[in-house]
């Protein structure tokens, strides 16, 4: 994320701040432009209706609106009469703002699902209140498990599960990477990459599960997948793989806007993460950035945040990733230099 200022004062703002801490200005962010904005500047004909709640600091495009861009999305928001739900969809809403930043600074478009059904997102935020809740993506509708944002729930789900890394950005992330899949992927010219890479999608995804869950990926599994849930199915693999795309980029976005960032972004020309061509660029630039990461958390006595071991068969797919990405976004892949795969690197 890249480092913000105050519209008043030019204090340090971060994403998610609705005022300034230093002077105290009302603030509201503006996606067309990547800045905040006073709110006086903003209020009250182009704040979103849901800053009202405390779940959205973005303004709107247009006074006729009622939400801004990331509120537009929302099909299903859970019901705000119940205790501690209010707290729980503002977490949701703030993960999902991280990643359509993603979208924007990737240079991708989404638009709500009611303007256009057929390339349009929609999210439905569901409570168990509403019956049984399956977080997943259909045909352009992320349904994400309000229980999610409880961060005990969470943290039970992922113990259970066995997974070494579970948060709400990595979900929306995930999820989106099916979206991507439909929008830039099936029925173009770069299914046949895809199907070299991640494998035929057309294997039958229900019985994949099936057997996943029945019988576990056999040791081994890190040399070809980022994650072991990746090895169900090849809509899953790219899905892991486009998420762990965003981890990076963004992480390498917050980090080359830091003071200690600043050689290694002169060193790899990394102005920004989002639209640079040179992949290996970036890789040289994540891997000691996520070992560092790790060994930072390690010293406070928390866990990794980036618990993963990237294998060259791995790495090679969030190439093709970058690359799909990259041309959806009507950016020409251009490379400085004849391409050669990296070696195995592990961030831990």
């Amino acid at each position: 994320m890249r480092r913000f200022g105050c519209p008043e004062c030019g204090a340090r703002l971060y994403f998610e701040n609705y005022f300034c801490g230093h002077c105290g200005t009302q603030v509201a962010f503006n996606l067309i432009v990547d800045a905040f904005e006073c709110s006086g500047d903003v209020a009250p004909e182009l704040s979103c209706a849901n800053r009202e709640h405390g779940v959205c600091n973005w303004r709107k495009n247009w006074a006729g609106d009622t939400f801004c861009d990331a509120c537009k999305l929302n099909h299903t928001i859970p019901n705000l009469q119940a205790p501690g739900n209010l707290e729980l969809w503002g977490r949701l809403e703030v993960a999902k703002r991280r990643v359509l930043y993603d979208f924007q600074r990737l240079g991708l478009t989404i638009v709500d699902r009611i303007q256009d059904p057929r390339h349009g997102l929609a999210f439905d935020f569901l409570s168990s209140e509403q019956g049984k809740v399956m977080t997943g993506h259909d045909d352009g509708l992320i349904t994400i498990n309000l229980a999610e944002a409880d961060d005990a729930h969470r943290e039970q789900v992922r113990t259970m599960l066995g997974e070494p890394y579970r948060t709400l950005v990595g979900h929306f992330r995930h999820e989106c990477g099916h979206f991507l899949w439909d929008q830039f992927v099936a029925n173009t010219a770069e299914l046949e990459p895809f199907r070299a890479a991640f494998g035929d999608e057309r294997l039958d995804y229900d019985q994949a599960l099936r057997d996943y869950y029945a019988n576990p990926p056999a040791a081994g599994w890190q040399n070809r997948f980022v994650t072991v849930y990746s090895a169900a199915h090849p809509w899953e693999d790219w899905a892991e793989s486009v998420a762990h795309y965003l981890h990076i980029v963004s992480t390498i976005d917050t980090f080359v806007g830091s003071p200690i960032g600043l050689e290694e972004a002169g060193a790899n020309d990394l102005r920004d993460p989002y639209r640079h061509a040179d992949f290996d660029a970036l890789m040289r630039t994540w891997f000691p950035v996520a070992e560092s990461l790790n060994e930072l958390n390690r010293s406070m006595g928390l866990n990794d945040p980036y618990p993963f071991v990237l294998s060259p068969a791995a790495v090679e797919k969030l190439r093709l990733a970058q690359q799909i990405l990259r041309r959806a976004a009507g950016g020409r892949l251009e490379t400085t230099r004849e391409h050669q795969p990296l070696e195995a690197a592990k961030a831990a």
